[in-house]
């Protein structure tokens, strides 16, 4: 909740909202976890870079059905 009014978003996981009220992802990022990572649309976790956690299958919101991110947690 914020204060008095109910929270309608999850800062955990919405990207106009990531880890606080407000805290907006920029272009080519989105919210996993609470915080912004950078993402890059793959056809297979083989294309991932070292290091980028290979998230797969997205959830149905997304259009995309493998992304790499740059954190350790997918988008939810």
């Amino acid at each position: 909740t914020l204060g008095n009014v109910k929270s309608c978003f999850d800062p955990m996981n919405d990207s106009n909202h990531c880890g606080a009220c407000f805290a907006q992802c920029a272009s080519g990022e989105t919210c996993a976890g609470g915080s912004c990572v950078s993402y890059t649309v793959v056809e297979s976790c083989d294309e991932c870079a070292a290091g980028a956690q290979c998230c797969t299958p997205m959830p149905a919101a997304w259009a995309h059905g493998t992304v790499c991110v740059s954190g350790p947690t997918c988008p939810a």
